[in-house]
């Protein structure tokens, strides 16, 4: 997904996976993805992105000790 859309895996659970791509990109990952087996396939606009781990501040953190 990574290499054909610029699809980043977010998240993953049994029942379910989330990605971010452009928005170019939504319509062609939602057939690739139903091609190999996806019963369903949303999209939503992200406006922000927020994660618990940051890693341009993790490596400034590290040099910075």
């Amino acid at each position: 997904a990574e290499a054909n859309f610029g699809a980043g895996l977010r998240e993953m659970s049994d029942e379910s996976a989330t990605f971010s791509c452009p928005a170019k990109q939504v319509a062609g990952l939602a057939d690739w993805l139903i091609a190999r087996g996806a019963k369903s396939v949303t999209s939503a606009r992200l406006d922000y992105i927020f994660q618990a781990e940051n890693a341009l501040w993790s490596r400034l953190a590290a040099r910075l000790g």
